[in-house]
């Protein structure tokens, strides 16, 4: 994007609008290989970051391409089209990952479609699953003593959705390597909230938070067991060179409950015990 692209996909929106700051932040934090990464610049120099800049720029052209000019549905299509990529790369064969990194970087592209078809056709298909779920706004009286509504929320899991359907769909594919493989049947949207309201109906409740607006923010979580808990590179967890065990995995469903929306369940995830402990679950 250039700097009139950006203008005007941001509008009259004051650079700190929260539609805005929710894709700003979406580019910087979601980056592709050698944005903004010193050691991937150091590893293929020039080539990578080219590479890089021709994945991020279909990826910005498939966000715009959408038809709502929201920065923040634009970020989820960003997102989901990264998501896809990411996807793409893990599943070269062995055989394409002994080439050049940029050269991995570009077919993993080409595999997406050079006019981007793929990756709308496979959201299509997505979204009608996330429309033919059935979740809806789920009510919850937060009049009621907190095991109460905890009990309501288990209740009534399954019909409890993460809002926006473009939301759904991209966190569906992002997080899809976080659920337990024996949970994972091969439809993405359906296998993440049948994951995720199995976490909310069994899980532990790990915390309980009024909101200053009057919600309530509960989080629900499972543990890994051993061996389901995975790296962001896809490999299992195992004990570092002098012997410690890595911390427990989990993965886990935060809802937030409020009066104008109910019951919505924001991004579903691994998280791990070092993490939460540092406040960053």
């Amino acid at each position: 994007m250039d700097q009139e692209d950006i203008d005007a996909l941001r509008g009259d929106r004051d650079r700190s609008d929260g539609e805005w700051t929710r894709f700003s932040k979406t580019v910087v934090d979601n980056q592709f290989p050698s944005m903004g990464a010193t050691d991937a610049k150091k590893q293929s120099g020039r080539d990578m970051i080219d590479a890089s800049r021709s994945s991020m720029h279909a990826c910005f052209k498939f966000a715009e391409a959408g038809d709502d000019s929201n920065p923040r549905l634009c970020a989820y299509r960003y997102e989901y089209f990264k998501s896809l990529y990411d996807e793409e790369k893990r599943n070269l064969s062995l055989e394409e990952k002994q080439l050049y990194k940029p050269e991995q970087e570009k077919l993993a592209l080409s595999k997406l479609g050079q006019d981007q078809e793929k990756v709308g056709e496979t959201l299509e298909h997505d979204l009608q699953r996330v429309r033919a779920d059935g979740a809806q706004e789920v009510e919850v009286s937060l009049d009621r003593p907190t095991d109460e509504i905890v009990s309501s929320v288990r209740d009534q899991a399954d019909q409890i959705g993460m809002g926006h359907e473009l939301s759904t769909a991209y966190h569906s594919r992002k997080h899809q390597r976080d659920l337990p493989p024996e949970e994972r049947q091969g439809e993405a949207v359906d296998d993440y909230l049948s994951s995720a309201r199995k976490t909310i109906k069994e899980g532990e409740v790990t915390s309980t938070e009024r909101l200053d607006d009057g919600g309530m923010k509960l989080s629900f979580e499972r543990a890994l067991q051993q061996g389901q808990a995975k790296s962001k590179t896809g490999t299992a967890s195992t004990a570092s060179p002098g012997g410690e065990q890595p911390a427990e995995s989990r993965i886990q469903a935060p809802v937030w409950i409020r009066g104008h929306t109910g019951a919505v369940m924001s991004t579903y995830g691994r998280v791990n015990q070092n993490q939460r402990s540092r406040g960053k679950g």
